[in-house]
């Protein structure tokens, strides 16, 4: 069985999978999976380096898209390879993402008190 196109999202090299296999396979990367879910992975090439980018220009917002992402991308997963196992080998990738997901979530309060200082022209050390 082929692994999952997606097995690296949510890791540096996420968009560059996507960008890849959409050259490689087109925007229907996986013909067997439903339309809606196709189009829901062709979007995370737009949609993961703009996360990136937010959290470097505006990391509350690039927060909020990078917990959106991946929220959707691990609920998408989940269904569409169910069939492995989750806790097969093949859904490793699944994991990864879990995992990732799992860190934005936890980084998100950081992040957002954080540049409410920086926002407020405050340093954390006046705190």
């Amino acid at each position: 069985m082929r692994s999952a196109p997606f097995s690296l999202q949510g890791s540096p090299r996420g968009p560059a999978c996507t960008s890849s296999i959409l050259r490689k396979r087109g925007p229907v990367a996986l013909p067997n999976q439903p339309l809606a879910v196709n189009v829901f992975w062709t979007s995370l090439a737009v949609f993961d380096p703009l996360g990136a980018l937010l959290l470097n220009v505006r990391p509350r917002a690039g927060i909020v898209l990078t917990i959106v992402i991946m929220t959707a991308d691990v609920s998408v997963n989940v269904i569409a390879f169910r069939h492995f196992g989750l806790l097969s080998l093949l859904n490793f990738g699944l994991w990864l993402q879990a995992a990732f997901c799992l860190f934005a979530l936890l980084c998100a309060p950081h992040v957002w008190r954080e540049e409410g200082h920086h926002g407020q022209g405050t340093s954390p050390a006046h705190d």
